[in-house]
């Protein structure tokens, strides 16, 4: 007869979520307040810019594959392309470099997600792929940066 207690594995998560997390509008919001506007006259969005942010420079944020979300803990790994995009090569090439400086190897850092007001722990942030630089279209250049972001999914309190 032992003296220890009998192991209880926990729990499996219910499907889906336990929060509407969105890793685009969190890595967007991180941008908005670590890049400098000047840097991003047609800001930051999440989908596809107009073309007169195109012509300001802009950075167009797409989810990028699918998340990974840990069994036992309210984590997920997510991948987010980053589009830089302006008229230059000389201004992509200041966007997409003011980004990769402010979200390689980043830690552990609490965002705002403004669709539902909650706050969300990146617990880790690296650029895994870029700047690749091309030409877009005749009128405009873009670089493409690839983040992978560890998220917790629980909203921070």
């Amino acid at each position: 007869m032992s003296d220890l207690a009998p192991v209880v594995p926990l729990p499996p998560r219910a499907t889906g979520m336990s929060a509407p997390v969105s890793p685009s509008e969190l890595l967007k919001s991180l941008l908005d307040t670590e890049l400098p506007t000047g840097l991003i006259p047609g800001g930051v969005t999440v989908g596809p810019p107009t073309d007169d942010q195109i012509n300001a420079g802009v950075i167009s944020i797409m989810d990028a594959g699918q998340p990974r979300e840990e069994l036992y803990l309210p984590l997920a790994r997510y991948r987010a392309q980053m589009r830089c995009l302006a008229p230059t090569l000389e201004h992509i090439d200041r966007i997409a470099r003011g980004a990769w400086d402010r979200l390689h190897q980043r830690g552990r850092t609490v965002v705002l997600q403004p669709s539902n007001g909650e706050r969300y722990l990146i617990h880790t942030c690296d650029v895994g792929a870029g700047p690749s630089h091309h030409r877009d279209s005749d009128e405009n250049y873009e670089a493409l940066i690839f983040a992978e972001m560890l998220i917790g999914l629980d909203p921070v309190r």
